[in-house]
């Protein structure tokens, strides 16, 4: 039975399950960095860690790569204010050439 931990990500509702083995130790509210199908991203723990028997499993469980450090929340603002930028300029564009659509965000 594998131990997993259950984290939200921004914009989401959702709980996702990752791989955690014992050496990283996590609480609830604790962030931490994994790797998603889109890319790394950080994750805030809201379950701290369940075993979960492999029948209940229905996709290959990617691993938590460790607690979120420093330098990870560094990268995470400039990438917060990349899409605050990104949001504007694509605004812009919908304005300027009168597309019928409404952007809701960006990632």
């Amino acid at each position: 039975m594998p131990k997993v931990t259950g984290l939200k990500f921004a914009k989401t509702n959702y709980i996702y399950y990752f791989k955690i083995d014992n050496k990283i130790r996590l609480k609830k509210g604790d962030i931490c960095l994994v790797k998603t199908a889109i890319g790394l991203d950080l994750g805030k723990v809201v379950i701290p860690y369940k075993y979960i028997k492999n029948s209940e499993i229905d996709t290959p469980l990617k691993n938590v790569i460790r607690k979120a450090n420093k330098e990870d929340f560094k990268k995470l603002e400039i990438i917060k204010q990349d899409e605050i930028d990104a949001l504007n300029i694509c605004k812009e564009k919908i304005k300027k050439f009168k597309l019928p659509m409404k952007l809701v965000y960006v990632k």
